[in-house]
């Protein structure tokens, strides 16, 4: 979330961005994970596993956006992102609280979907987006390779099993095991877009603390972190 939130802040500053300095910073994160997805997606229909760039790509990110934010320096607004940044804290611990039991063990609600997401991060982090799997990885021998054919013949998307490799690639844990703290991140990113959906040019500001504290304790949020 922290990464995501600096890259897209410089992002939106490299842009010239023009709608409010607190509206941008809760834009950032989503913004940044924007970026980060396709600058996977490309090097890895490039035909390179996100095994093999994931920790330069991610360097290299944040070096660009340390150079814009000493380039353009923008306003941090503290004062102003303090009650979304609770609202955001509680919401890490009232639905992540299991991670400080159960670790990377840790699954809540899952279904099927929850593998495929997990086999398919693991197919784009050791191979390229394009690759065909041989007769004896679909024979058994590698079972992730049978998403091939739901990504590039079947078209389906897959920003968020690029996200889940990224993350995977970068931590050395496996997805199974990085699923839950991914899918935690993407839920508070989730929050800060909701508040920079209802905040207008600085206008709204408690209407945007009071839908982000309501999605925050949506059962139906909670379900689908």
């Amino acid at each position: 979330l922290l990464f995501t939130a600096g890259l897209g802040r410089a992002v939106l500053a490299l842009c010239g961005w023009r709608g409010g300095v607190l509206r941008a910073w809760l834009l950032a994160p989503a913004t940044g994970l924007a970026v980060v997805v396709l600058a996977v997606m490309v090097l890895n229909q490039a035909g390179l596993p996100v095994r093999a760039f994931a920790w330069p790509l991610t360097l290299g990110l944040a070096a660009a956006a340390a150079g814009i934010f000493f380039w353009r320096r923008p306003i941090l607004p503290l004062k102003a992102l303090a009650p979304f940044i609770a609202v955001t804290v509680f919401s890490l611990l009232w639905t992540g609280w299991p991670l400080l039991r159960f670790g990377f063990g840790w699954l809540s609600y899952v279904n099927d979907d929850y593998v495929n997401y997990c086999f398919a991060a693991e197919r784009f982090m050791d191979y390229g987006f394009w690759r065909v799997p041989t007769l004896e990885e679909l024979g058994g021998t590698d079972i992730s390779q049978y998403y091939w054919f739901m990504h590039v013949p079947g078209l389906m998307r897959f920003g968020s099993e690029l996200t889940l490799a990224w993350v995977a690639a970068l931590t050395g844990i496996k997805a199974l095991g990085i699923f839950m703290p991914v899918i935690i991140g993407l839920g508070m990113i989730q929050l800060a877009s909701t508040a920079a959906l209802v905040l207008h040019h600085g206008r709204r500001r408690r209407r945007a603390l009071i839908a982000t504290a309501l999605l925050a304790a949506s059962p139906l949020f909670m379900l689908v972190s």
